[in-house]
Formats: structure tokens, sequence, C-alpha cells
């Protein structure tokens, strides 16, 4: 199956491992682990409500531009090419995503989120619904500004 939307965010990296400009997080305020785990929950939080809703900009919103999903078999890598893919999906499927966080943590700007879910898919045209049981990781970055 090549579906699991979200599910199978396998690895999902919010942004690249090559450092950029918008990288430099010298002027950046310290956040403690425990402040940055809170901050990444709300984050993270959201983008499972926007996936819910169906609100794809805003899901589109938190990700970075070269964030990379690893659903099984493929690989998609940019933001333009997961909205596409995305879009066409929620064109021909209802969904609806239901992950728990199984280990959550924090490592300087970078926040690790290790989940299991739950997905369910209904097609527009008709038809019976699929439920698929995926595992993820997740990564967030800090960027410059603050930002998760």
């Amino acid at each position: 199956m090549r579906r699991l939307v979200i599910a199978g965010l396998a690895v999902s990296v919010l942004a690249g491992c090559q450092p950029t400009a918008s990288d430099d997080t010298s002027s950046q305020v310290p956040m403690s682990p425990h402040e940055a785990v809170a901050a990444v929950r709300q984050v993270f939080q959201q983008y499972v409500d926007d996936w819910n809703a169906p609100n794809i900009d805003a899901v589109l919103a938190i990700l970075a531009d070269d964030v990379v999903q690893m659903p099984p078999d493929t690989v998609i890598v940019g933001k333009e090419a997961l909205s596409a893919d995305w879009r066409q999906y929620l064109e021909e499927n209802a969904d609806v995503w239901e992950p728990t966080i199984d280990e959550i943590q924090a490592a300087g700007n970078l926040v690790f989120i290790r989940t299991h879910s739950t997905e369910t898919w209904t097609p527009r045209a008709g038809g019976e619904s699929i439920t698929s049981y995926g595992q993820g990781l997740t990564v967030f970055r800090r960027d410059a500004s603050g930002r998760w």
C-alpha cells in the first residue's frame, strides 16, 4: 500500500541536516530541554489538528522547505513535492490520523518525536474505509527566529 500518509512519516525531517544561513542560533534565547519538549508538543498537536481539519496550507506552513517524508517504498523531498502529493491524496480521500507520542527527546535545537498511529482513510468516490497502523519519527529543528 502506497498510503500511510502521515502514519507513513517513517521519517519526516522538518528541516534538512545541512546548515544554512538561517541556522545561526547564536542570538537565540537558550531553551531548556523541558521547554523545548513542551513547545514542540504544541507544534506537533497543531500539525495533527491541521491535518485532520484538513488544512493542508497550515500543515505545510509548519514544515521546512527541505522536508523529507518517507512513506513505505518511496521518498518525497521538498515542500512543493509533498504539497502536490498530499493535495491529490486528500482530493481522493477523507483521512483521520491519530498518532500517540511514544517518546520525545530534546537535543539542543533538535527535538525528536517517536510515534505509533492509526490512520483511516475513506475514498471520496465511495468504497470501504481502510485503516492502517504505523510508526513514525519526526524531527523538529529550531530556526534562528526561535520557531520550531
